[in-house]
């Protein structure tokens, strides 16, 4: 699990100095503050053709580094007042909410409940419309009677893509493969495998930058070589990470 997360840590980094963005004072002057809110003082003031650095965006507001190593905060509404070191006015949009409602790619994590059982998962996702993903899913659970490994390909309908907290629900089918802690008297280590239909309802929360906390209930049905059904849920919270 360790290795996940500093996967992800290594991916936010990238993100953050992929979002890094030069840009040129045009007015007179621009205000730096010591933090981001009103309450906080002017520490430097910025003259025109002055070069800055946006390095990432807090609310409405953005750290800002300048080229004497300075650093502070600039409001919103004066920043649409910079241009870009190609000439261009800078367009001031909510950039990371709108990066969430249109992601194409994503990858997560999740630690959750398989009846009962710690289970591990990890998850890549595409969105192929605004409303609808697939997502292929393997998940991992050792209890104190047998092993549960399930891979599992779903697809979700996301009805509000542009809500912060944006729910879901989804159909999927997969597989289950069920061994035995203990081997079973007269058929040795076996490992049975049976085909699983899934029934999805989560909420997707959106963080900060590329990061969204998701929380998920799956209800499996799992058709069993004896042509029985047995039911599974999986309780799961996990975090991704998306493109």
């Amino acid at each position: 699990m360790t290795k996940w997360l500093l996967l992800l840590a290594l991916l936010f980094s990238f993100q953050t100095a992929a979002q890094s963005l030069k840009l040129a004072v045009k007015e007179p002057f621009l205000n730096i503050h010591s933090g981001a809110g009103r309450g906080y003082p002017i520490i430097y003031v910025a003259e025109k053709n002055e070069t800055i650095t946006v390095i990432k965006r807090h609310t409405s507001w953005y750290l800002i580094s300048l080229e004497n190593g300075q650093q502070g905060w600039a409001k919103q509404q004066e920043l649409v007042e910079t241009l870009t070191l190609d000439g261009k006015p800078f367009l001031v949009t909510d950039a990371t909410l709108d990066a969430f409602e249109n992601q194409t790619f994503s990858f997560g994590i999740a630690l959750g409940q398989l009846e009962g059982v710690n289970s591990q998962s990890v998850n890549a996702s595409w969105r192929f419309t605004r409303h609808l993903s697939s997502q292929l899913e393997y998940s991992y659970a050792l209890g104190s009677v047998a092993k549960n490994q399930l891979v599992d390909l779903s697809v979700f309908h996301h009805p509000f893509p542009h809500w912060r907290f944006s729910p879901y629900l989804g159909i999927g089918a997969g597989q289950v493969w069920t061994t035995p802690k203990t081997p079973i008297i007269g058929g040795g280590d076996e490992t049975r495998q049976s085909d699983l239909l899934s029934v999805t309802v989560g909420l997707n929360t959106y963080i900060t930058s590329r990061f969204v906390f998701k929380a998920e209930y799956k209800r499996f049905s799992a058709l069993t070589e004896r042509d029985v059904t047995e039911d599974l849920e999986l309780w799961k919270l996990g975090i991704t990470v998306f493109f």
